[in-house]
C-alpha cells in the first residue's frame, strides 16, 4: 500500500499534464453549471428576498474556500512549503 505521500505526488504530477489542465479548465465549470441549475429552481421567498438552494451551494464553496486559505491550504501551499 503505497504511503499518502506518495499518493498526494501522483495526484500533483498527474495534475501538471496540459491535456489533464485542459480538460479541468472545461470540464470543472461544466461540472458546477450542470449543479448551479437546477438548484436555482429550489427557491424560498422570504417577502422580498428569495433564497435558491444554488446561492446556498455557493455560500458553501465560498466558506470552504475562506477557510483553506485561512489554514494555508490550496494550490500554492505545496510549492511554499518546498521554497
Amino acid at each position: 500500500m503505497r504511503t499518502l505521500e506518495d499518493q498526494m505526488g501522483f495526484y500533483a504530477a498527474y495534475h501538471q499534464d496540459a491535456r489533464n489542465k485542459a480538460t479541468h479548465f472545461v470540464g470543472v465549470p461544466a461540472i458546477m453549471l450542470s449543479l448551479v441549475i437546477p438548484l436555482a429552481w429550489l427557491r424560498v421567498d422570504f417577502g422580498a428576498i428569495t433564497l435558491t438552494a444554488a446561492m446556498l451551494l455557493a455560500a458553501a464553496v465560498l466558506a470552504y474556500y475562506l477557510m483553506r486559505a485561512q489554514a494555508g491550504i490550496g494550490a500554492n501551499s505545496a510549492a511554499r512549503r518546498a521554497s
